[in-house]
């Protein structure tokens, strides 16, 4: 295979492969979504929110693409329209349904190993998961801060 035709099998699978998971996971149910609870839960390094603050995540966050609304039915979160307790609901099962599907597109850059030599199929995978991670840290990030919101608003709807 020539290179220029390899470079294009790549590109062709990266895209269907990607695609064919985000829309994928655009049908899961909340519930199913919901599922993998330990993947969202808020892990010690995170510290609230903290820890991305090292990488400036407020500066290139809302610069990362968000294609939640590319599918019909999607569920776009560019930005917050709404401060009610059930949209923050919505939003936040957003949230985990875009970080599921980014860790879901990062383990089948090993396929590429199958047509690519080892140096094109490391290539592959260091683009996965540095494709990926700025989308699931901002997903993460996200949540934390509506996790936090959605709180004092309980809070204050008790007092």
């Amino acid at each position: 295979m020539s290179a220029a035709l390899a470079v294009l099998w790549n590109v062709f699978a990266l895209v269907l492969y990607q695609l064919g998971i985000a829309y994928a996971c655009s049908r899961l149910s909340g519930a199913s979504v919901e599922k993998p609870r330990w993947l969202y839960e808020q892990k010690p390094f995170e510290k609230s929110g903290k820890f991305y603050d090292v990488f400036a995540i407020k500066k290139w966050k809302d610069r990362l693409p968000d294609a939640g609304g590319f599918f019909k039915g999607g569920f776009s979160k560019n930005q917050l329209r709404d401060k009610d307790k059930a949209y923050l609901a919505v939003f936040i099962l957003e949230t985990k349904r875009g970080e599921l599907a980014h860790w879901l597109q990062i383990p089948p850059a090993g396929l590429f190993f199958l047509w690519n030599d080892a140096a094109g199929g490391t290539v592959i995978c260091l683009y996965a998961l540095l494709f990926h991670l700025p989308f699931i840290a901002a997903q993460r990030y996200n949540r934390l801060r509506l996790n936090r919101l959605l709180k004092r608003m309980e809070k204050q709807q008790t007092i």
